[in-house]
C-alpha cells in the first residue's frame, strides 16, 4: 500500500476532506471503496463460462474449425484473464457484435481505491496514511 498516495487522495477528495481531521477512518475507507459507475477498472480474471456468454452463437458458428478449436483451448483452463493479449487476439477474429461485447467486458465499475491504489483500503490503512497529521494520542477510527 502506498500510504503517501492514500494520504494525498484522502486530503484532496471533496468527500473525505472533512472526515480525516475528525478521525473517521472507517467512513473514509467506505467512501474510497464505494463502487462508482464513472470509474472503470480492469475486470481481471473471469470464469470461462462468463467469457463464453459474450459470444454470439450465430457469429461463433461462422468461425472456421481451427478458430473454434482455438477458442476451446483458450477456455479449457476454466478461467480467462480479460486483460490478457490472447483475449484481444480472439476478439480480433470475431465478427463485430461479439468483438464489441468482449471489449465492453474488459472493464467494470470500480472504486477510487481500486483505480488509484490497486485494491480496497481499510480503516487501518487510512489511519497509517494519516498518522503524520495526527498528534500522539489522538483517537483514530472514531465514528
Amino acid at each position: 500500500m502506498d500510504y503517501e498516495l492514500l494520504r494525498t487522495i484522502i486530503k484532496s477528495n471533496p468527500r473525505t476532506i472533512g472526515l480525516w481531521a475528525s478521525g473517521r477512518d472507517q467512513d473514509i475507507a467506505d467512501i474510497l471503496n464505494d463502487v462508482d459507475v464513472d470509474i472503470q477498472v480492469n475486470r481481471g480474471v473471469v470464469p470461462s463460462n462468463e467469457f463464453l456468454s459474450l459470444l454470439d452463437p450465430s457469429e461463433f458458428a461462422s468461425l472456421t474449425q481451427i478458430q473454434s478449436q482455438s477458442f476451446g483451448l483458450f477456455l479449457a483452463s476454466g478461467s480467462v484473464d480479460m486483460n490478457a493479449v490472447p483475449v484481444d487476439q480472439l476478439a480480433g477474429i470475431m465478427p463485430d457484435k461479439t468483438k464489441a461485447k468482449i471489449k465492453a467486458h474488459k472493464t467494470r465499475p470500480g472504486s477510487i481505491s481500486e483505480r488509484d491504489l490497486g485494491g480496497r483500503v481499510t480503516a487501518a490503512d487510512v489511519g497509517k496514511a494519516l498518522k503524520p497529521d495526527r498528534p500522539e494520542g489522538r483517537a483514530n477510527n472514531a465514528n
